[in-house]
């Protein structure tokens, strides 16, 4: 019986085989399915990690702050420029060279304001000689070296230097670290450097600092103009010592008067009695001041005691007025 059955059951496998299919039978169609390929251990250690994984977080690279070498104003390491996008930066177009005898200085620079060039008093100095020693004290930058013996003041108007006191026109500015900054012509001709404007600072160093000897003034003049500042303000504050002198300057310069210092005060009825006082250190200063050409009053040729009337309070133009004195021009 089984051997009857086989041949029937292989003729049913050929004929439904051939058989086409109709429109209501729909084939299934069988995709077969590849087999995964085995992963080796290598490959696996070198895999990214799985998405609930977190890589470690890569250490900020740090980099050490340069030394503060620059103590100017706006140029020191602590507060270096920001480029984060790598844009040109921009230049301080009052920002200008200065070099010394032919080399660009590394440390000074000077910034132009109008027509001057102005340069910290620490690095300009140290440009030009950089022999000095430079300390502060008590409010005070003092530079010394064998032949230099230098003061500066934030706020001056001068310049002293082996007892010569050279004029800033301005005063002596202060920058917001504190560093002092004035005029490089005044500070080269203090240290006896020689300047060239080439749209850059151009120092020549190398001669001899300024010295008491070099003074335009005599001895006899400044005893004298010392004395009547002495007599006239030696209680009034500096500026009004320095005033006195001036008008008694002023007077030198002017054709209208004797061209002496000697001259106008000893003229007649003018300053009497005044060259008997003994000045004082603070007249004396005034004095110097005035004879370097340090001018508060300049157009002024006549004072008085503030409201109190006189030839020059009647027909001269009042001017200024400083500390108990009305001055007329």
């Amino acid at each position: 019986m089984k051997s009857m059955l086989r041949p029937l059951l292989c003729l049913t496998l050929v004929l439904s085989t051939a058989l086409p299919v109709s429109a209501g039978m729909v084939p299934v169609v069988t995709t077969p399915v590849e087999a995964e390929s085995p992963i080796s251990p290598a490959e696996t250690a070198n895999s990214a990690p799985q998405a609930a994984e977190i890589a470690p977080e890569t250490p900020a690279q740090t980099t050490e702050k340069p030394e503060n070498t620059l103590e100017q104003v706006g140029e020191t390491a602590e507060n270096p420029p920001e480029n984060t996008e790598n844009t040109p930066v921009e230049t301080d177009p009052n920002r200008v060279v200065v070099t010394v005898d032919g080399v660009a200085s590394e440390s000074c620079f000077a910034r132009l304001e109008g027509w001057t060039s102005y340069v910290s008093f620490y690095y300009g100095a140290k440009a030009i000689r950089p022999d000095l020693e430079i300390t502060w004290e008590e409010g005070v930058f003092v530079a010394r070296a064998e032949d230099v013996f230098m003061t500066v003041s934030c706020g001056d108007r001068y310049l002293q230097i082996n007892g010569r006191y050279l004029p800033v026109a301005g005063g002596i500015q202060e920058a917001e670290d504190g560093a002092a900054w004035l005029p490089i012509r005044v500070l080269a001709t203090a240290l006896g450097a020689q300047v060239n404007w080439t749209g850059q600072v151009e120092l020549t160093a190398g001669g001899s600092p300024l010295t008491e000897d070099s003074r335009p003034y005599s001895a006899e003049d400044l005893d004298i103009l010392a004395r009547v500042i002495q007599h006239e303000a030696g209680y009034e504050p500096m500026d009004g010592r320095i005033a006195v002198g001036n008008v008694i300057m002023n007077r030198v310069a002017s054709p209208s008067f004797p061209n002496t210092v000697s001259g106008v005060v000893y003229a007649r009825n003018q300053f009497p009695g005044a060259t008997n006082a003994t000045p004082r250190e603070g007249a004396i200063l005034a004095a110097k001041l005035a004879l370097e050409g340090i001018n508060v009053v300049p157009g002024a040729y006549y004072f008085n005691g503030v409201g109190k009337p006189c030839w020059a309070s009647r027909y001269k133009a009042h001017l200024y007025t400083i500390g108990g004195h009305a001055f007329y021009g």
